[in-house]
């Protein structure tokens, strides 16, 4: 047995039967293509690699809690939110009633508020960081 022969051998391309040179007929299978289906009757999921999705910020002047929950569903949504709160405009405990609400709902959604200056907040959803470099 030569050198070549052993290669074979060890390849497994050698059948105890069958000599080098020796032809066989091929036997013509059907070979059909069968579909992968999900054992666990989900569908793949398909996450597109880019996505031409255009950034929306919403901005808000809430007067009364029913405009602070609208501020709540914006983040729900994954929208940032800057919220002005006329702190000269509204009754004395409705400024401080509306910030307790956002803080709840931005500690509920895992977000973050920052304030911007005096009565302007900027809301945002856990999706986005706020890079605040004002000192």
């Amino acid at each position: 047995m030569g050198m070549l022969d052993k290669i074979i051998q060890k390849l497994g391309f050698d059948d105890d039967e069958t000599e080098i040179g020796e032809t066989q007929p091929i036997k013509k299978e059907d070979n059909k293509i069968q579909p992968i289906v999900p054992t666990n009757n989900r569908s793949p999921k398909v996450v597109p690699i880019h996505q031409n999705q255009q950034f929306k910020m919403v901005v808000l002047q809430p007067s009364n809690l029913e405009d602070a929950k609208e501020i709540c569903d914006y983040l729900k949504d994954k929208k940032p939110v800057v919220v002005n709160i006329d702190l000269e405009g509204m009754q004395l405990e409705m400024p401080q009633r509306i910030l307790d609400f956002l803080s709840g709902c931005v500690y509920a959604l895992d977000g973050s508020i920052e304030t911007v200056t005096k009565g302007i907040y900027v809301v945002v959803p856990s999706n986005v960081d706020i890079s605040n470099h004002i000192k």
